[in-house]
């Protein structure tokens, strides 16, 4: 938690710090003016506290963006209830720092909310976290604490009306403009965005906004933290898991140089497929990793199977058709956080019930196994195999589109269609 300029407990206003929803404290202050005991305010309900016509504007609080709050009606231990504003302040990401001004049932004494927010803006300023207020359409900033200058390295009065657009890194500001654009439709927005510092250093802020209307109009207000050495991290455990997965892939296409490369190029297609069908970025990482390693269960099967000139015997056809299986088997031994190893297992089910191992029909195979199922079997019909040349792509199209809804998911199909032709 920050470190306040006076002690807590013996600030000059009733003041709860809320976290969860829940009172995590209140100082006497607030116990006094509520006619609890600060043990008795502990782990209580925050917006239980206040007259039920008041608790959704009091909710707004818990959203870590306000710094002005609503006057409400505080229901004292007594039955009554309280006029009071309220004043709230982020605390590092760990909650809110909320001050109860008490008021005479129109507005609060001047003096007393003059004083009041001179202690909130010192909250705001001895933060860690960046608190900001900007316009919604241009992005342009009317406030920024001091956590700003400390990170970034850049004077607050020289980014006061300036766009935050023009922090965000070049690459990503197609990213910004997405941003803004749920901001306008939503109302709030959460994520994560590369901004660039004084020294042209990236840095990696997650942040959560919301618009809120004040006497200005509309404008955007927020709280965001550093994670650059998350993201950092992150993307080197995804460099150093794309890298096992190759090792892994070229393992398994060393054993049957017909087919070398086949995995890689089955990735790129499901992939782009997946890419344009919508799918998020997320989702086609655990789609890329099953594609590059779809045939590791072939580890399994002799050379002079896989390598065979001729057509298989019924016999063989088995021994191929259990490398789903086997692949699925070795992969449940490595922690994914996506289940890699059930994409393996159905990459050769077929939508009437055709496939193998198990026979699977319509949505009984899961989606990223039909995109597979269709990257696979154009890329095997129009490559070169020991028991047959290429197709055309033609005729691969052709075969893919006849079987459309039979074997293979027809949007899936049409998807690849329209890349390809």
């Amino acid at each position: 938690m920050t470190s306040l300029s006076k002690d807590f407990t013996d600030l000059p206003f009733p003041a709860c710090i809320i976290r969860d929803g829940l009172i995590r404290p209140g100082n006497r202050g607030f116990a006094r003016l509520a006619g609890y005991s600060e043990e008795e305010l502990s782990g209580r309900p925050w917006v239980a506290m206040f007259h039920p016509e008041d608790q959704p504007l009091v909710r707004n609080l818990l959203t870590g963006e306000w710094m002005d709050g609503p006057r409400a009606r505080l229901a004292a231990r007594d039955g009554t209830f309280v006029n009071v504003q309220l004043l709230a302040a982020p605390l590092d990401g760990q909650g809110q720092c909320v001050l109860v001004i008490r008021g005479n049932g129109a507005a609060p004494a001047g003096q007393e909310e003059a004083q009041a927010k001179v202690v909130l803006e010192d909250l705001l300023q001895n933060i860690s976290d960046i608190v900001h207020i900007h316009s919604v359409a241009e992005g342009r900033l009317s406030y920024i604490n001091q956590a700003f200058p400390q990170l970034f390295g850049y004077r607050v009065q020289d980014w006061l009306g300036r766009s935050v657009r023009d922090l965000v890194a070049p690459q990503f500001r197609h990213l910004y403009d997405d941003y803004a654009r749920k901001l306008l439709e939503e109302g709030h927005h959460q994520g994560v965005m590369c901004l660039l510092d004084a020294w042209g250093k990236e840095r990696f802020l997650e942040y959560s906004d919301v618009v809120l209307q004040g006497s200005n109009g509309s404008m955007v207000r927020g709280i965001a933290h550093e994670v650059t050495e998350r993201i950092t991290r992150a993307k080197k455990l995804e460099q150093m898991l794309d890298g096992i997965t190759l090792a892994m892939a070229d393992l398994v296409e060393q054993r049957d140089p017909y087919t070398s490369g086949h995995q890689k190029r089955v990735a790129e297609i499901a992939v782009t497929i997946a890419q344009q069908m919508g799918w998020p970025e997320e989702r086609l990482r655990p789609l890329f990793i099953a594609a590059s390693l779809h045939d590791i269960g072939k580890i399994s099967i002799p050379t002079e199977i896989l390598a065979k000139p001729a057509t298989l015997t019924v016999l063989e056809r088995k021994f191929i058709e259990q490398h789903p299986q086997a692949g699925a088997d070795i992969l449940r031994r490595v922690p994914f956080p996506w289940d890699v190893a059930g994409i393996i297992l159905s990459h050769h089910e077929r939508l009437d019930g055709s496939g193998y191992p198990r026979g699977l029909k319509g949505n009984e195979i899961d989606q990223e196994s039909r995109i597979l199922a269709v990257a696979d079997v154009y890329e095997a019909m129009t490559t070169h195999r020991p028991y047959r040349p290429a197709l055309s792509t033609e005729t691969a199209l052709a075969e893919l589109s006849g079987k459309s809804d039979i074997l293979y998911d027809g949007k899936v199909v049409r998807v690849l269609v329209d890349m390809i032709a």
